[in-house]
């Protein structure tokens, strides 16, 4: 697929927060870590212009497709995060006590994309979930990864490509920085020139 083949479509994208050393949860799926906001960066231009909130990369979304276990962890906070957004839950178990905006899908990545797709509106795909990302990013499926490193060091966790079967090259597309020592990489595939 070729650059202006990606600009003329929905887009398929990611947007996770990580530790430096590429965790995206606890060991027991905790995310509290990530909201840290305390200022830790000395010395380091900052780009923050340049920071892509959730709030901006959300509003382009029309879908999120997520994996069982990030909907299951979502599922167990106080207050259902997505309002009215539709989501897609890849998973061939029963989801139970749901909200009305949610619905699921099973298949392999190109699959669970067309299905997404079809309740997106004109809206991007966006695809949250270590094990699905790796699914669709191995799958060559994956427009654009934004990965915002905490400073922070887990060491046990949940790594976010920790299901990827094969090495995938990408290509940087951005880089920026914030006084909380947040350091935000974007990235897309790379594509092969003849």
């Amino acid at each position: 697929m070729t650059a202006a083949d990606r600009s003329n479509r929905r887009r398929v994208r990611a947007y996770l927060g990580m530790s430096l050393d590429g965790c995206i949860a606890g060991p027991e799926d905790e995310l509290d870590w990530l909201g840290s906001s305390r200022p830790r960066a000395t010395g380091v231009p900052r780009t923050e212009d340049d920071f892509t909130t959730y709030d901006d990369f959300i509003r382009d979304v029309g879908v999120i497709l997520m994996g069982r276990r990030t909907f299951d962890t979502v599922a167990g906070f106080d207050e259902w995060p997505y309002g009215q957004m539709p989501i897609v839950v890849a998973t061939s178990r029963v989801v139970d006590d749901a909200p009305g905006t949610v619905s699921t899908a099973s298949g392999p990545p190109q699959q669970l994309l067309e299905h997404a797709l079809a309740r997106a509106d004109d809206g991007d795909v966006y695809v949250d979930g270590g094990q699905l990302v790796s699914y669709v990013l191995e799958a060559g499926l994956l427009d654009e990864l934004t990965t915002t490193i905490v400073p922070t060091v887990r060491g046990p966790g949940i790594g976010l490509f920790q299901a990827l079967g094969r090495p995938v090259d990408l290509e940087l597309t951005r880089v920026a920085t914030n006084q909380a020592g947040l350091v935000q990489l974007t990235w897309e595939l790379s594509v092969e020139t003849d």
